[in-house]
């Protein structure tokens, strides 16, 4: 299979249909929506539920966690897209167009949060966040409690409630080698993420008005 190239229609329904059996397909999905859900947890940040639809074609699947800091948000989102090229490797495709755009368009949607954080300003490398997604897939145990919830989402009809994330995440939760040593070193306490939240904040308010009180060049005279 060719890989998609940036100026086609990555929202193409169906675009795997004959490559990849309905089967496998459905557990790459569920994998996607699982990654985005354990590495939350991993990070401390609940999710309080999720949807998937595993069919070829099928309509987006969707989590939902709390607000955090926004440099763990913006990997979580990015993990998707290679956990379930990942899984379809682990299955054994080995088609590297297929394996790319299971990739390029399960992420597409993902990748588009994470541009809308960068378009408000706030403080996000999207390289840095994808590398990391890349390298927390790596890291002992992650795919594991992936796989685990990926299971729960087959054995619970595709969705799972707050209650049902925690029951699969189960002792994957505590475990540290869901994230990589750096990765664990960047979680901080909620106070010192408060504080940082809220130093960043100002200094964007800062840029703001720094930016809006200063007048023009020539409209001096105007005034």
């Amino acid at each position: 299979m060719r890989r998609i190239r940036n100026d086609e229609n990555v929202w193409a329904k169906g675009w795997a249909e004959g490559h990849v059996d309905p089967k496998d397909w459905a557990q790459a999905v569920r994998t996607h929506e699982a990654a985005h859900v354990t590495l939350s947890e991993a990070y401390g940040i609940p999710v309080h539920g999720a949807y998937v639809d595993p069919h070829l074609r099928g309509d987006f699947s969707r989590y939902s966690n709390d607000p955090a800091d926004v440099r763990h948000q913006a990997v979580v989102h990015l993990i998707g897209g290679p956990a379930g090229s990942e899984e379809l490797r682990q299955l054994g495709y080995d088609d590297d167009g297929l394996l790319y755009n299971m990739n390029a368009i399960g992420g597409h949607t993902d990748r588009g949060e994470v541009w809308k954080l960068l378009e408000e300003g706030l403080p996000v490398d999207g390289a840095a966040a994808q590398a990391k997604a890349h390298e927390t897939l790596q890291s002992p145990g992650f795919m594991d409690a992936t796989h685990s919830v990926a299971e729960a989402f087959k054995d619970q009809g595709d969705r799972l409630t707050r209650q049902d994330i925690v029951a699969a995440m189960g002792s994957y939760r505590e475990n540290n080698g869901l994230l990589t040593p750096q990765e664990r070193a960047t979680i901080l306490p909620p106070s010192a993420r408060r504080e940082r939240e809220e130093a960043e904040r100002q200094a964007r308010d800062d840029r703001y008005f720094s930016q809006t009180t200063t007048p023009e060049p020539g409209l001096e005279r105007d005034l």
